[in-house]
């Protein structure tokens, strides 16, 4: 399906030759700025030199002083602290920075991370349990627990505290615990609600440093960066505020961590010959590597590879971790198909309602990759259910604005257990509930779908031929990441484009081409445009192309090149 391409409107006249002037950027940066409400100088500013001293004072999150308070006394004590994370990158690296900053303060820390296909997610009775047994008198959450009533019961029960650190939607309340700190609680009037589960974490713990006496961020915060970052890019937060500063200045220490097990992974990635690491890389390479783990049911891998000290260890665990992410690939491509081929009729034929379908040969750990894919493809919210026993494990995907958890909640009678946000959610039901589920969904969601266009689309930022993206240009752009949600890649449209020669396809299905336009060229790559090869070479004379340019290092020599986001052949 054609995607409409759908330029930002341009914004006043003034405020971008004020941004422009005053700050020495070309026009072009100046109106991408001002189009990303940023509208006076000093905010532009603050934008593009995100600095630490920029985060807020932890103590405006509710409950952070008395989980800081408790977390000092604990190490005070030699009491044993129990942390309790979740089996995602968010979690792992949340955990994994606790584990380490408490441990370096004197803290004697039993980190735990619930096996996904035996435990599921989030704080249970068995790990509450478990916790009581090995002698432990605190229990700290992170990324999850904010639905953990009955276990924060039992906790009290058995003698110990609980600090709960989450960043998920609360739900039926607050759980009985020593502290929670969460800002999405209603009652929390934190600046900054949209922090990630190692965002809370960092927050929790620059409290704790600054009970100890610490004045700025701590020694010991600054090397843990590259957790937040990596969970922070990871989770796919937005990436303004708080989360610019951590992830930006995270990307930084990630580029030269000393980490044995980041290294590692860098290295068997393919990521060692960049000098420095992107979003992308974080988002694209190094996650899915630390998620494979979890969802093919080795959840404590990850976080004994982020805590490893030992080189040898860290590189043995780090191939384990791409052996099992080419794993992960091969159940992604097997799922999809067979998905696909439940789908009767084609695209354009389908109702308009969520895609529900389940299966006894799916790994219920990669369904949530699938239903993204799907959901792209078909322009539906796609549930996928993985059925062992008579009982089915799902995930979730939403498209366009579509509330996916407001949805699946009206129809919760029919659901075993469910939880998530808008655009994603995780749900246990019975197989002989599913097709009333999905009728019931269908009927729920119906009137949503309606109001919302569902149509692919590709938001476009401005006109701007290819002699307009010079090398200078370019190089100013670098000053807007790191790239993510919230703050996507710049994207620009240049017509009456052709070819300087003929377009070829490298790899598996890569468009590589040299461009021309008004006696401009620019080499450009398209992903998984592979396509377009062979049309552009026979049929189109010119063309319009949606790119966003990027430096490309080379030898040494920088240059231009764009990489294309879509192509039209022009009337």
């Amino acid at each position: 399906m054609d995607r409409r391409w759908v330029i930002a409107p341009a914004e006043l006249p003034d405020v971008i030759e004020t941004l422009a002037r005053e700050l020495s950027l070309p026009v072009l940066m100046a109106r991408l700025l001002a189009q990303r409400g940023l509208r006076t100088p000093a905010e532009a500013h603050s934008f593009l030199r995100p600095a630490l001293d920029d985060l807020h004072d932890p103590f405006l999150m509710k409950d952070l002083r008395a989980a800081a308070e408790r977390l000092d006394q604990a190490i005070a004590m030699g009491e044993r602290i129990f942390v309790f994370g979740d089996y995602d990158v968010d979690g792992l690296t949340s955990a994994a920075m606790l584990t380490e900053v408490l441990s370096s303060l004197g803290g004697r820390v039993t980190p735990r991370i619930p096996e996904r296909l035996r435990e599921g997610y989030g704080l249970s009775l068995r790990a509450v349990e478990e916790a009581a047994a090995g002698g432990c008198r605190l229990i700290m959450t992170a990324d999850c627990g904010i639905t953990a009533h009955a276990e924060a019961l039992r906790a009290r029960e058995l003698g110990m505290d609980v600090i709960i650190t989450d960043h998920h939607q609360p739900q039926d309340g607050r759980p009985e615990a020593l502290a929670v700190v969460n800002p999405k609680q209603p009652e929390c009037s934190y600046p900054f609600p949209h922090l990630c589960g190692v965002g809370v974490a960092f927050k929790v713990l620059q409290g704790l440093m600054r009970l100890r006496g610490a004045q700025g961020l701590a020694d010991g915060l600054h090397e843990v960066l590259d957790l937040v970052a990596l969970g922070t890019i990871a989770d796919m937060v937005p990436l303004a505020g708080e989360n610019r500063v951590l992830a930006r200045a995270g990307l930084e220490v990630l580029s030269r961590s000393t980490r044995p097990g980041l290294r590692a992974l860098v290295q068997s990635s393919g990521l060692s010959q960049q000098e420095t690491l992107e979003s992308g890389d974080v988002g694209f390479v190094l996650a899915p590597r630390l998620n494979a783990a979890g969802r093919l049911g080795d959840s404590e891998s990850g976080i004994r590879l982020l805590l490893t000290r030992d080189p040898v260890e860290a590189a043995t665990m780090a191939r384990a971790l791409e052996t099992g992410n080419q794993e992960r690939r091969r159940l992604d491509d097997a799922a999809e198909k067979d998905a696909i081929g439940q789908i009767p009729g084609d695209e354009e034929s389908l109702p308009l309602a969520p895609i529900v379908l389940w299966s006894d040969r799916w790994h219920s750990g990669i369904l949530g990759i699938v239903a993204s894919r799907m959901a792209e493809r078909y322009r539906r919210p796609v549930i996928l259910v993985s059925v062992e026993g008579g009982i089915g494990r799902g995930s979730g995907r939403s498209v366009g604005d579509f509330d996916l958890v407001g949805a699946v909640s009206q129809c919760r009678d029919d659901l075993e257990a469910f939880g998530g946000h808008r655009h994603a959610i995780g749900l246990t039901v019975r197989s002989e509930r599913i097709d009333a589920f999905r009728e019931r969904l269908a009927a729920v969601s119906r009137p949503m779908l309606e109001s919302l266009d569902l149509s692919p689309w590709l938001p476009v930022d401005a006109q701007a031929d290819l002699g307009e993206t010079t090398l200078e240009m370019t190089r100013f752009l670098s000053l807007m990441a790191p790239f993510g949600l919230g703050n996507p890649e710049p994207v620009f449209v240049a017509s009456g484009v052709g070819l300087a020669e003929s377009a070829r396809v490298v790899g598996k299905d890569t468009l590589r081409m040299t461009a021309y336009q008004n006696g401009c060229t620019r080499s450009c790559v398209g992903f998984r445009l592979g396509s377009w090869a062979q049309r552009l070479n026979d049929d189109c004379r010119r063309f319009s192309l949606a790119y966003t340019p990027a430096v490309n290092r080379w030898r040494g020599a920088e240059a231009v090149e764009l990489k294309i986001r879509d192509l039209r052949p022009d009337p």
